[in-house]
């Protein structure tokens, strides 16, 4: 059985992430799965400038979120033998979001549709500074996106070992048992992530690259775009740290994601908990993102450092 969730629109323009279907697969794994072949991500791949650099904190067990907290990814898109290479910094600006007049914005709230009902997940929302850069450093752009700070506090990684726990469960009773909010909320947090590269003037473009476009039959009979998500957190495997020298607990948790109902990117996302210093990224290593039928394309990032004010 698989519990269904609708995601309402949440901006008009571009329906990437507005009409966003999340299918949250139970706990009871097919017999059968076969899952595309993870590639790994080295640091080597993504130069940056030594300025840039700063290494990574150490992790504490839990902590509030601070101004300046800041993480700075590697980008990678290899097409054809061609490769290209950016850089994403993410930095925290307002703990409490406020808006022009200097208000709190209201928590957002996500309304999913679980198993036939509706719940609501809501979240206190921050604001960050994301910058991106090409690989030299010299600056592409620049936006002011607010985040769901409670969902990326909670991360992916508790979901991923939550499932784990069940399903080394013998009974079917403790597996219906299973609370699927984390599920959901950690969802959110991987659609949050996406999302800022979805408003990006810059990666936005980038992202649509690796993208399987869909037919224009479909765009047409389907009023639009709609994504389906997938993510297989009865799949998700325990994984060395993609980060060298990074000796973090890390899980793979592969993703698929349909546009119109046609398979449209494959994804492998490297979690780690979500504490200081990885909590404004929702403890996100890495990922990786392939094209389901180009095999010469396909889409890296790298979490190149992790700091604390």
């Amino acid at each position: 059985m698989r519990r269904v969730m609708t995601m309402p629109m949440r901006k008009s323009g571009c329906r990437l992430i507005g009409g966003l279907l999340l299918l949250l697969a139970s706990c009871q794994a097919p017999a059968t799965v076969v899952l595309p072949e993870a590639r790994t991500v080295s640091s080597t791949e993504f130069p940056a400038p030594r300025h840039l650099l700063r290494g990574f904190d150490y992790r504490l067990p839990a902590g509030p979120w601070h101004v300046g907290d800041e993480v700075l990814f590697g980008l990678r898109l290899r097409r054809d033998g061609d490769v290209r290479h950016w850089l994403l910094q993410l930095r925290v600006t307002e703990v409490e979001a406020v808006d022009a007049e200097g208000k709190k914005l209201p928590p957002v709230d996500w309304s999913l549709r679980i198993n036939g009902e509706i719940e609501t997940f809501a979240s206190e929302l921050c604001r960050a500074e994301v910058v991106v850069m090409d690989e030299r450093g010299k600056e592409l752009g620049r936006s002011r996106p607010v985040l769901p700070r409670d969902f990326l506090s909670r991360g992916m990684a508790g979901a991923c070992q939550l499932v784990h726990n069940r399903m080394r469960g013998r009974s079917a009773s403790v597996r219906r048992k299973l609370d699927m909010r984390p599920l959901a909320e950690a969802t959110v947090s991987a659609v949050a992530l996406l999302q800022v590269v979805q408003d990006d003037s810059v990666l936005a473009p980038i992202l649509w690259q690796v993208i399987e476009k869909p037919s224009l039959w479909s765009v047409v009979s389907s009023l639009g775009v709609d994504v389906m998500m997938r993510p297989s957190f009865h799949n998700a495997t325990k994984a060395d740290s993609p980060v060298p020298g990074l000796r973090e607990p890390t899980w793979r948790l592969p993703i698929a994601l349909e546009v119109n109902s046609t398979p449209a990117l494959n994804l492998d996302l490297f979690v780690t908990d979500s504490t200081p210093p990885f909590t404004p990224a929702g403890g996100l290593l890495g990922a990786t993102a392939r094209h389901p039928t180009n095999p010469t394309l396909d889409f890296s990032l790298l979490l190149l450092s992790a700091r604390r004010r």
